[in-house]
């Protein structure tokens, strides 16, 4: 007889996997025979291969985009910002390079791209330049025309006054609204009966139709003051209180911003300014409103303001309820300033005709007696002393010094110095010729500015266009 007691004690060889007849077999592909009697075969985790007669856990490898930090363990995805190229130790899990980034389950560095801001290859990822954008995947497009962007943008942005269209350009903003810039959705419609220019970027730029006035800034609520500073350092303040340096564009905007300033003795700034005089300036030596609103509106002290003199930017004082504006240096100086809040559409509510307010026709006239003779116009006398003679004037001309007696005939018939004041309303915008004739010396201003100067017996035209009011 055999004894086959021997042969119930043999098991395969580590690397083999026990057949039933009980012979031998090679451990298949994906798994490992570790010989024991009492587990034929063990499959490897998953996501993980090894080849045939593996004999252990250990043999089993993590596939490209997973990674094990123990060896034989189970296989985890690669996160996100990394690369696997597959194994059975956590070294095979790296870092994409700086300044780039991954998906999770990526398996090489060729996975990494630049992230959002850069531009380059994954091994090389250099900081967006400047009027770029780099979105994603290395890639660098210059901005559109009419937008710009700092270093390291993801977009560009479009100019005051442009807005973006569908395809990423940017066009000048429509007649009639106002684009403050930055992306889509900001083109704001100015409001019933107001309009603007193309390109205009601020509510401020938005006015009322003829027949129609602005009454948005007759409301206290939409002011407020900074200072006491600089020029420049207001016009920031204003800007960081989410306003504008303020333009003033009627008589009651002007009491208002003489009650927000709440200054008894300084002066307050305004937001006019001028590049200043001299010849580099010459082209354009007016000033204009910082909020872009068109000069509709002034309350310049008689002789204001010097074209020819240093001043660049213009102040009021408080206690003249806003009415005497002056040129004011260079803006160094540290006072007030009153602002109003951007983004504040004008409110057009339909005006009221001269004769409907009560007004009458006619020259609010001054006269001053001098007393003495004059070789110039005494301007600074107008302007701070009081009148010897109030009223009104049907006309301007005086052919004779007898005919001042017709406004009173107490007036003396020499040595007489007066102020003819008041309102034209052009109807039809247009080009108009201004003119004065005296034997004696005569001004023209118009809206503060000097137009017309005269000597004895000469006549000066000016023209100037004007545009209804």
């Amino acid at each position: 007889m055999m004894d086959t007691s021997a042969h119930t004690a043999c098991y395969c060889k580590t690397g083999f996997q026990e057949q039933s007849d009980g012979s031998c077999m090679e451990c298949p592909a994906n798994s490992f025979c570790s010989g024991n009697p009492s587990t034929s075969k063990s499959p490897c985790p998953a996501h993980s291969t090894n080849e045939v007669g593996s004999s252990t856990a250990s043999s089993c490898m993590c596939e490209e985009g997973f990674y094990s930090s123990t060896p034989g363990a189970a296989c985890i995805e690669c996160t996100e910002g990394s690369f696997c190229q597959g194994g059975n130790a956590d070294q095979n899990k790296a870092l994409c390079p700086s300044q780039s980034f991954s998906p999770a389950g990526s398996s090489s560095v060729s996975d990494c791209s630049c992230n959002p801001g850069f531009y380059g290859s994954a091994t090389n990822c250099a900081l967006c330049s400047q009027d770029y954008y780099c979105e994603s995947g290395g890639r660098r497009l210059a901005c559109p025309e009419h937008s710009s962007a700092g270093t390291g943008s993801t977009s560009c942005t479009c100019e005051l006054g442009y807005e973006v269209a569908d395809d990423g350009s940017c066009f000048k903003c429509p007649s009639n609204s106002y684009c403050p810039g930055g992306g889509a959705g900001l083109e704001i419609a100015c409001g019933i009966n107001a309009e603007s220019p193309s390109g205009s970027y601020t509510a401020h730029q938005c006015s009322c139709v003829v027949g129609y006035s602005n009454t948005a800034f007759e409301v206290e609520a939409n002011w407020f003051a900074v200072g006491p500073a600089s020029f420049e350092e207001n016009t920031a303040a204003c800007a960081a209180g989410d306003g504008v340096i303020a333009s003033i564009n009627s008589l009651k905007e002007a009491e208002i911003a003489a009650k927000v300033c709440q200054s008894d003795v300084a002066e307050c700034y305004i937001g006019l300014k001028r590049a200043g005089p001299g010849p580099e300036n010459s082209e354009n030596p007016d000033f204009t409103w910082i909020d872009q609103h068109s000069l509709d509106f002034t309350a310049y002290e008689l002789g204001q303001p010097q074209v020819e003199g240093p001043e660049t930017v213009v102040v009021f004082t408080s206690r003249t309820d806003g009415l005497k504006w002056h040129g004011w240096g260079d803006g160094t100086k540290k006072l007030k300033a009153v602002c109003k809040k951007s983004g504040t559409s004008p409110t057009c509510e339909q005006g009221y005709s001269p004769v409907g307010l009560g007004m009458r026709s006619g020259f609010v006239t001054d006269f001053f007696y001098v007393g003495k003779p004059m070789q110039t116009m005494p301007e600074r006398l107008l302007a701070t002393v009081v009148p010897n003679f109030e009223g009104i004037a049907d006309t301007v001309p005086f052919y004779d010094e007898k005919d001042f007696s017709t406004l009173d005939p107490n007036i003396p018939q020499d040595m007489l110095a007066g102020t003819f004041i008041g309102m034209l309303k052009i109807e039809v915008e247009g080009q108009y010729t201004f003119y004065t004739s005296s034997n004696s010396g005569s001004h023209l201003y118009i809206d503060g500015t000097m137009v017309g100067v005269n000597v004895i017996y000469v006549i000066s035209p000016t023209s100037t266009s004007m545009g209804p009011w």
